[in-house]
């Protein structure tokens, strides 16, 4: 009850005057804005040079937006609602219970990663209600991939030692902090191909499928 609650509320905050009203002609405004604001983050928004880019003036957002940081909220409440319902649309598969875990991150990452380095913590900074929007559709994320960990788990495809609440956590923090664009730009492969990389690494490890590695005495040993 509380997740659908959760996102019944997300939708309704997609846009302050609701995106509907606003006139067919000014939806390239919109995405133009949303592009320059993950690119180049809250604190570099310029409105001047999305209108300049565009060809309007700014009286014309300003008939729509009262203010230049009511609009940047309209579009982080965009932006985050396009994320939260592509992750929501996502199913659960009982053959491949490991496969909603990599279609999550993978799209949470298409999403993560073409935003400015230090995008997230400015939300946080001057947006904080859109940051505790984000930080309960983490803790969503998390409660409904342990469900597929746990599946997994039963049929024998994790350890059973394995810290799934600690595995999830640092998974929703690397896919935030680390692929970000000036990581994902230097890289020779594209995103699907990074994510595979991760992936392979996480839950097949470094090591040969015939060795283990002791986290206590950092010993390999050989595995039956």
């Amino acid at each position: 009850m509380k997740t659908e609650l959760y996102w019944k509320r997300m939708k309704q905050n997609t846009f302050p005057m609701g995106e509907k009203d606003l006139p067919v002609s000014f939806k390239p405004v919109v995405m133009h804005a949303s592009q320059h604001l993950m690119r180049n983050g809250i604190r570099n928004f310029n409105l001047e040079k999305i209108c300049h880019d565009l060809h309007i003036s700014k009286k014309t957002v300003y008939k729509f937006f009262s203010t230049k940081e009511n609009l940047i909220e309209a579009l982080l409440l965009h932006n985050f609602q396009s994320m939260f319902t592509e992750v929501k649309a996502i199913t659960d598969d009982s053959a491949y219970p490991l496969r909603k875990i990599f279609v999550t991150i993978e799209t949470i990452i298409r999403h993560v990663g073409v935003n400015a380095p230090d995008f997230i913590y400015d939300v946080k900074l001057f947006f904080p209600h859109i940051w505790d929007e984000i930080q309960q559709f983490r803790e969503e994320v998390i409660v409904s991939l342990r469900e597929s960990c746990i599946h997994a788990q039963q049929l024998g495809l994790i350890r059973s030692g394995v810290d799934i609440d600690f595995f999830l956590t640092m998974i929703m923090k690397i896919a935030q902090d680390v692929f970000q664009p000036e990581f994902l730009i230097h890289q020779p492969d594209n995103i699907g191909t990074i994510l595979r990389k991760f992936i392979d690494l996480i839950m097949n490890g470094l090591m040969e499928k015939d060795k283990r590695l002791d986290p206590v005495t950092f010993n390999v040993n050989q595995t039956i």
